[in-house]
């Protein structure tokens, strides 16, 4: 029962849309903390680089769905997105 209410929880998660503040080290605008819309919860879009940084790429709304990377140490808050 707990592994299938897991995986419906992991579902929605998967479907809903979250704004993620982020302070990017490097970028193209001049804005130095920048929102973005990521499809999905950050958690279930996670790895780790060989380098050993924890990061996430998720498709982001904002951007035309384009997928981005994001590095776990710079993202400054997750919250779920209300229209």
């Amino acid at each position: 029962m707990k592994n299938l209410l897991t995986r419906i929880s992991n579902t929605v998660a998967a479907s809903l849309t979250w704004n993620v503040v982020y302070a990017p080290d490097k970028s193209e605008s001049y804005d130095p903390i920048q929102n973005y819309k990521v499809i999905g919860h950050p958690k279930l879009h996670a790895w780790k680089t060989s380098l050993g940084h924890r990061v996430f790429t998720a498709p982001v709304r904002n951007r035309d769905k384009q997928f981005r990377t994001f590095r776990a140490d710079r993202v400054l808050g997750v919250s779920l997105a209300v229209w």
